[in-house]
């Protein structure tokens, strides 16, 4: 009888504290779950603020870059002389884009 109640207040003990082991691990998956949750309505995110950027861009803005470029590599080996002569009043900026259709 005395091995029975022995084993009866082990076994009690042993039960306490594998439920407190399991409400920690829970504890921790929801945490878990919740940061996941986090990262992945960021990760959604990053779309569209990308979007948001590139629509405040001109649409043609790498070609009328490369364009410039294109102008101004060969001013660096003209002659100076004829650089004054063939000069152009500045480009003036684009219209504003309307995105409505």
């Amino acid at each position: 009888m005395v091995i029975k109640a022995l084993r009866k207040e082990f076994k009690e003990a042993n039960d306490k504290y594998y439920n407190n082991v399991r409400l920690v691990h829970k504890k921790k998956g929801l945490e878990r779950h919740k940061e996941e949750e986090a990262r992945k309505a960021e990760y959604e995110a990053k779309p569209a603020d990308y979007e948001k950027e590139m629509a405040k861009i001109h649409r043609f803005q790498e070609e009328m870059d490369l364009c410039d470029a294109l102008v101004s590599f060969p001013k660096k080996y003209t002659p100076r002389s004829s650089r004054s002569s063939r000069t152009r009043s500045p480009r003036p900026p684009p219209p504003p884009l309307s995105w409505t259709a």
